[in-house]
């Protein structure tokens, strides 16, 4: 029995406190003159009895948490170890800042990971998630939040080039300059006395109106109206080449 109950303490973390009900549910058993160890090579059990053993792989090893390893002796515990410990994490809920990139993220850390190695990007602290712009199953013009963004649609505009933009923006009534920035150049607050599209043929732009901010790529149309403050600064690793387009009365 001494040998029951060394062999349950290692089953402390496993197991119910109660050592003695334990033992009691199980009832005696024989001993082998050999010992046995745990199949699960993480695991530290050692008992002499091979029917114990079996019962504890069964019970400990049977319902086992896929992200940390922690085993439980029911399915209902396991559920709600995951819900308490990797809350959230099995539905990703965070956009990536790149307004074109459908990807979603666990945590801050993989979208921020994922923002630098894939976009170039490297959001300053002022950055916060929640100010986001989602851009989930977007429209070609989708209000998102208090922006209004228009995305560049192949099937209708054809391919995304300097040329086919300035002739859209034209063919809308708007009179166009376009502009080569380097990638740190920033745009102080400031506003416009006419409506404005900000239009992005290639690079990234991160854009501050509202209160808010968002990290606009290729083909997306930036609604700016008169009056409002704003700010921008150029982003990513690649030169920005971006059409100023003012709307005719």
């Amino acid at each position: 029995m001494t040998s029951n109950l060394g062999f349950f303490n290692l089953m402390n973390n496993f197991l119910p406190s109660d050592k003695c009900l334990l033992v009691n549910d199980l009832g005696c058993t024989s001993y082998s003159t050999s010992s046995v160890s745990c199949p699960n090579l993480s695991c530290l059990c050692v008992t002499e009895d091979l029917q114990l053993m079996e019962q504890h792989y069964a019970t400990c090893h049977h319902h086992s948490c896929s992200l940390c390893g922690i085993s439980f002796i029911s399915s209902r515990l396991l559920s709600v170890h995951e819900q308490i410990t990797h809350c959230g994490a099995f539905k990703p809920k965070l956009d990536c800042f790149l307004a074109v990139c459908p990807q979603k993220f666990y945590d801050s850390a993989e979208l921020f990971s994922h923002a630098y190695n894939c976009h170039g990007l490297l959001p300053d602290s002022s950055v916060l998630i929640g100010t986001m712009i989602s851009v989930e199953n977007r429209d070609s013009n989708k209000i998102m939040y208090d922006f209004i963004v228009h995305h560049w649609n192949e099937s209708v505009d054809g391919q995304l080039t300097l040329e086919n933009m300035l002739k859209k923006l034209k063919s809308e009534g708007c009179s166009c300059i376009k502009y080569k920035f380097t990638p740190g150049t920033n745009f102080p607050e400031h506003t416009h006395d006419e409506d404005k599209l900000d239009c992005i043929v290639s690079g990234q732009l991160s854009f501050s109106m509202y209160g808010k901010e968002i990290i606009l790529g290729p083909g997306d149309r930036l609604e700016v109206p008169r009056n409002i403050p704003h700010s921008a600064r150029v982003v990513g690793k690649n030169p920005l080449v971006f059409v100023d387009a003012t709307r005719r009365r």
